[in-house]
């Protein structure tokens, strides 16, 4: 049990830290597409052999909300951030 919570713990930090981070004053569309594509690569990467159906979820849920997203914009902004 403290083995699974342990590595659930461990796959939502970078949500806690992409929330963190772009409540602050000056988060802006860069930051949240490079939030995005960390969180996406920790998602992907991350080796769980006993929550295997968590990750299958956890990438159902990303890839549905990165439809959301109009990637030009936010590729343009990522480009073009100092």
């Amino acid at each position: 049990f403290y083995d699974q919570v342990n590595t659930l713990a461990k796959l939502l930090r970078p949500i806690k830290n992409a929330i963190l981070m772009l409540e602050g004053d000056q988060a802006n569309l860069a930051d949240a597409f490079i939030q995005m594509v960390r969180l996406a690569y920790t998602i992907k990467n991350f080796k769980v052999n006993n929550l295997v159906g968590f990750q299958q979820h956890a990438i159902q849920a990303f890839n549905k909300r990165w439809e959301e997203f109009d990637i030009s914009l936010y590729l343009l902004a990522y480009f073009l951030h100092p």
